[in-house]
């Protein structure tokens, strides 16, 4: 069941989840899992810009669980927020290119749980979250917000990691259809 969460509420989870605490985040993950921010369009620029941060963080526990579906829950609730890449505002376009193609540049994260063998949340950025972002623009003919991705989607084509590397093959080819200056 689908609760609607109020600009609060999803600024106290941010907010929890930037104090770096398994135990909080259980609790965030609780109810961010469930929650759609379609009527709090407006806190998704800072809420970005914040998780963002927290990405681009090494240090920041994201190999743990709970913390990696939290930062799950929160990309896939702003994709879900706008029904189109041209309702998604410019500042948010930003920090998904920015969180993107540092996901897909890096050379030292790790995608790949080593343990299960799982995806981590790094590996569901350059992959999934790659995919549905390209996905929100180019069905609408917005795909040249896109191009900036495609120096590191090349880059990524050749990775070692065969999730990331068909990603990228499944990203140039949507937005390369649809984008104008290509």
């Amino acid at each position: 069941m689908q609760h609607k969460v109020s600009g609060e509420v999803a600024e106290i989870a941010i907010t929890v989840i930037q104090k770096k605490s398994k135990k909080l985040n259980g609790y965030v993950e609780s109810f961010i899992g469930d929650t759609t921010f379609e009527d709090s369009k407006d806190i998704i620029p800072s809420l970005m810009s914040r998780l963002s941060l927290l990405m681009f963080d090494q240090e920041y526990i994201w190999d743990h669980r709970t913390m990696a579906r939290c930062g799950r829950n929160f990309i896939r609730g702003v994709l879900g927020a706008n029904n189109s890449g041209q309702d998604m505002p410019g500042s948010v376009n930003k920090s998904f290119i920015r969180m993107l193609i540092w996901t897909m540049q890096r050379g030292d994260l790790v995608y790949m749980n080593s343990e299960n063998r799982l995806p981590t949340v790094y590996n569901d950025i350059a992959s999934s979250t790659l995919m549905a972002f390209a996905d929100k623009h180019v069905s609408n003919n917005n795909s040249d917000v896109c191009i900036a991705l495609v120096p590191a989607i090349l880059k990524q084509k050749t990775h070692e990691e065969k999730s990331l590397a068909n990603a990228s093959i499944v990203a140039l080819r949507s937005i390369s259809i649809q984008a104008h200056t290509l």
